[in-house]
């Protein structure tokens, strides 16, 4: 008898629906955190969290049904989009920013069970902020996606 979390495969499924969504076109997914030689202007990050003390996944898990040896995992995992705008042009940095956020629960919504992963996944809370970089104006929203799930066996 084997025993596994579903964590793994939610964030596979997570950067391979986000890889192939059409309102993702040109936009970067990454697993994990971002790399510092990144030329991206549009990032979606899986499994990260740009925040001090945020971890990737934050879970807790009880005991599942009577009949079985599975247990029940609840987790949220941490994820972050950035649009850098070189113009620094505020709107259209936001905007686009909720675009790509818009985009990515659609991706959610579409396929809740993360291509069979999980039982039910949807978006959580997000935070938006705009920082003034070196680079230009950066819209970033930080976002989690909910799951509920049994252990594998």
């Amino acid at each position: 008898m084997s025993y596994f979390s579903t964590v793994p495969d939610a964030l596979a499924a997570l950067v391979a629906m986000f890889g192939t969504a059409p309102g993702l076109d040109g936009v970067e997914i990454i697993d994990g955190p971002p790399t510092q030689d990144s030329s991206a202007l549009e990032s979606v990050a899986v499994g990260y969290s740009p925040s001090d003390g945020v971890d990737a996944v934050e879970m807790t898990s009880g005991f599942g049904d009577l009949g079985s040896s599975r247990d029940r995992e609840s987790y949220t995992v941490h994820c972050t989009l950035g649009v850098l705008n070189g113009d620094r042009d505020t709107l259209t940095a936001r905007t686009r920013a909720y675009q790509l956020y818009d985009a990515v629960g659609f991706v959610i919504n579409d396929d809740t069970t993360l291509r069979k992963t999980v039982m039910k996944a949807g978006l959580g809370a997000h935070n938006f902020a705009q920082n003034d970089t070196t680079g230009g104006l950066l819209a970033r929203i930080d976002f989690s996606v909910t799951v509920d799930a049994f252990t594998g066996r």
